[in-house]
């Protein structure tokens, strides 16, 4: 069956096997709270390695707020190489491309 833009290629979610041992962990750890527990245990043992308690805090943090976004700043160096600016033609036929990309 060919992908269809805007359709999920996996309507039903993961494999029930994923599915299974995600519960399987949850309810093993007391739904994540010892797994937390511990962590916070090795974050705060200061005879421990830092670089141990600093995985910890990565941890519980990326977990507790998310990953950090990253912010990529890119530059138009054309200018400087001597090459011309877009048009703005040519930028909307780009957007349009399927792919960013004309052909």
């Amino acid at each position: 069956m060919p992908w269809v833009k805007g359709k999920s290629g996996n309507p039903n979610g993961p494999p029930p096997k994923r599915n299974a041992l995600a519960r399987l962990i949850r309810t093993q750890t007391m739904n994540g709270q010892e797994l937390v527990e511990w962590s916070l245990r090795v974050l705060r043992d200061e005879s421990l390695p830092i670089a141990a308690r600093q995985a910890e805090k990565e941890w519980l943090s990326d977990r507790g707020w998310g990953k950090a976004v990253e912010t990529i700043v890119l530059e138009d160096d054309r200018e400087s190489a001597g090459l011309p600016a877009p048009t703005p033609e040519a930028l909307e036929a780009i957007a349009g491309a399927p792919d960013g990309n004309l052909q």
